[in-house]
C-alpha cells in the first residue's frame, strides 16, 4: 500500500489533504518493553492530536500519532523528505483491517485490493494477457496514481541462471511516474530510487498495473 500513496503523492498529492483531518485529544500509550534486560519496564507516551483517515472503502479511521519504532527507526513509512503522512495513513490503514502492524497487510492484501480500498476504482491489467492499452495506461501516471507489482521471481528467457533486472525486487510493487522514449519509470519506495525499465523487460519483470480511475 506504500507504493499506492507513492503514486498518489506523485499524480495526485492535493488528494492526500483531504484524507486526514485532526481533533484535539489526549492520547496516553503504556507500551511494554519485552527486551531480555528489562520484560516488565513500560514506557509511557502521550499524544494531543488524533487523525481520522478517510478512506474510499470503509468507515473513516481514527489513529494517534504516537508511531512505533525498532531499533531506533519508525516501523511504518516515511516520505523522502522525512513527512509523517505516510506513517499516519499506513497505520490508519492497519488498524482498519484488525491489526496493529504492517504484517497484517503485507501478505495478505494485493496491490490492486490495496489501491482500491484506498482511493477507489481501479483498472488492473494483467501484463500475461498482454494488454493492447498498455502504453496508453503508463502514460497516464503522472495524472492518475499507478503501481506495478512484481509477485513473481523475475527470470527473463535465454538469460544466465540467477539473472534479474537490476534494482527490480521479486514479489515487489512500485509506483510508476510514466512511460518515455521506450522507457517506464519506476520508483522504489524502499530505498526512494528511480528506475528505468524498457518496455519489453517491463513485460516480463512486472505481473500487474493498477491505475486509479481519480478525475
Amino acid at each position: 500500500m506504500v507504493a499506492t500513496l507513492a503514486a498518489l503523492a506523485y499524480a495526485k498529492p492535493h488528494r492526500i489533504k483531504n484524507m486526514i483531518s485532526t481533533r484535539g485529544a489526549s492520547v496516553t500509550a503504556h507500551v511494554q518493553d519485552t527486551s531480555e534486560i528489562s520484560p516488565t519496564s513500560k514506557e509511557v507516551k502521550e499524544e494531543t492530536v488524533l487523525y481520522k483517515v478517510r478512506f474510499a472503502e470503509g468507515d473513516p479511521v481514527e489513529v494517534s500519532g504516537l508511531l512505533w519504532t525498532r531499533d531506533g527507526k519508525l516501523v511504518y513509512a516515511l516520505s523522502t523528505e522525512g513527512a509523517l503522512w505516510p506513517s499516519i495513513i499506513e497505520k490508519a490503514y492497519v488498524f482498519g483491517h484488525g491489526g496493529n502492524s504492517y504484517e497484517t497487510v503485507s501478505n495478505s492484501v494485493t496491490p490492486h485490493e490495496a489501491m482500491r480500498n484506498i482511493l477507489g476504482s481501479v483498472i488492473e491489467l494483467r501484463l500475461k494477457e498482454k494488454p493492447r492499452n498498455l502504453t496508453s495506461v503508463l502514460k497516464r501516471a503522472n495524472s492518475r496514481p499507478t503501481v506495478a507489482d512484481t509477485w513473481k521471481a523475475f527470470v527473463p528467457p535465454n538469460t544466465p541462471t540467477g539473472f534479474k533486472v537490476p534494482g527490480i525486487l521479486e514479489n515487489h510493487t512500485y509506483a510508476v511516474l510514466g512511460f518515455e522514449n521506450g522507457k517506464v519509470s519506476v520508483f522504489d519506495v524502499l530505498d526512494g530510487a528511480v528506475i528505468d525499465v524498457a518496455l519489453n523487460t517491463f513485460k516480463q519483470a512486472f505481473e500487474s498495473v493498477n491505475q486509479a480511475q481519480l478525475p
